[in-house]
């Protein structure tokens, strides 16, 4: 008979084989390791490469600039000295001139003594009315204007002509010669006052005023339209003195549309030449303001009341005399719009161009808007 054999098995805890492939990843890695190296070694070698370059170029650009400047300096060294003995010549001619002078003038009578010394103690600003109707002269030709105060005069027979732009000085009134008539043609168009350079220029318009009424019709020209009393629809007063804000009523040119007495006096930088005062004659500010006021803002876009009411204070604003307006508006009221509108009115009030400058999308928001 067979017996049975039993066998018992103890395997014991299992143990996990090692993974041939570990090593192989490992070499991977540090490879990997070392190529990032060789590679952060390459790139510092080409930088260090190219500050040693620059360094290079550097210095010889340092050397060539102290060759420069040493050449330079030579002549600018021999420049100095011709300019030095130059001086020296001029400081000994000075001299000698003013020991001249002072002989010249210790020979003079005490009469002509005083006579020069007022006329060296002269401040410019003191200029007399003839000496200041040269420099409007000069002012009023370069306008365009044909001009010459000392020829050009009713005195000595000048007189306008068709087709002509001529300032002709001295011109009969009823209270006393005007000291110019601008003419487009044979039509005053506007009365100019000359004043001493240290009077006050802002009030003279009122004498003009008188002028502008008492203007006489000789025969020589034609006064096709009045206005109330005045017979030329302008008025100019000045001291040949630029414009300065510090002495704004003793300098620039002073101006008044005589045309409707709510006019207010104002300030220019320079002279209407012919054709620019021939444009502003066309323009009727009055009915425009008349416009203005039935217009009902009914555009392509609406406006809000506080819209209508920044236009028309902007208006109101101008019309008293004043020449700034500022309005403040938040962000997202219509800043834009509002302008916009303002600018259909403006181009109403005054009928020429307008510059207007805003940044960004002003181009395209324009294409966008019919002003009508």
């Amino acid at each position: 008979m067979l017996e049975k054999l039993q066998i018992t098995l103890s395997p014991g805890k299992f143990i996990k084989p090692k993974d041939p492939s570990a090593k192989l990843r490992e070499l991977e890695e540090r490879i990997r390791i070392l190529d990032t190296e060789q590679i952060k070694s390459e790139e510092r070698i080409k930088a260090v490469e190219t500050l040693r370059q620059a360094e290079t170029k550097k210095l010889k650009a340092e050397q060539q600039r102290a060759e420069l400047m040493a050449e330079e300096r030579s002549v600018w060294e021999t420049i100095a000295e011709e300019q030095e003995q130059k001086l020296t010549k001029l400081k000994q001619q000075h001299e000698s001139n003013n020991k001249n002078l002072a002989l010249d003038f210790s020979a003079q009578t005490e009469e002509v003594k005083a006579s020069a010394i007022k006329s060296i103690e002269k401040s410019p600003f003191d200029m007399s009315e003839a000496e200041t109707r040269v420099i409007i002269d000069a002012q009023l030709r370069e306008s365009l204007w044909i001009v010459d105060s000392e020829n050009l005069t009713y005195g000595k027979g000048s007189r306008p002509e068709k087709g002509r732009s001529k300032a002709i000085a001295e011109w009969p009134t009823r209270t006393g010669p005007a000291d110019y008539v601008l003419f487009n043609g044979l039509t005053p168009v506007a009365v100019i006052e000359a004043k001493k350079s240290a009077t006050n220029v802002y009030s003279a318009i009122d004498q003009e005023k008188c002028y502008a009424s008492g203007l006489i019709d000789s025969g020589d020209i034609e006064i096709s339209n009045t206005w109330g009393e005045y017979k030329a629809p302008l008025v100019f007063a000045t001291n040949g003195r630029p414009y300065l804000k510090q002495l704004q009523q003793e300098s620039g040119i002073w101006f008044l549309d005589v045309r409707d007495n709510t006019n207010h006096r104002r300030v220019l930088q320079g002279w209407y030449n012919p054709q620019e005062i021939k444009t502003y004659l066309k323009q009727h500010p009055q009915q425009a303001q008349q416009k203005l006021e039935q217009m009902d803002f009914a555009y392509d876009f609406s406006l809000r009341p506080y819209q209508i009411e920044a236009i028309k204070a902007v208006e109101n604003t101008i019309n008293k005399g004043s020449e700034k307006a500022l309005v403040a508006m938040a962000t997202g009221t219509g800043k834009t719009k509002t302008v916009m509108s303002w600018l259909k009115l403006t181009i109403l009030m005054v009928g020429k161009r307008i510059i207007f400058l805003r940044h960004g999308w002003l181009r395209s928001y324009l294409n966008s808007v019919n002003l009508g």
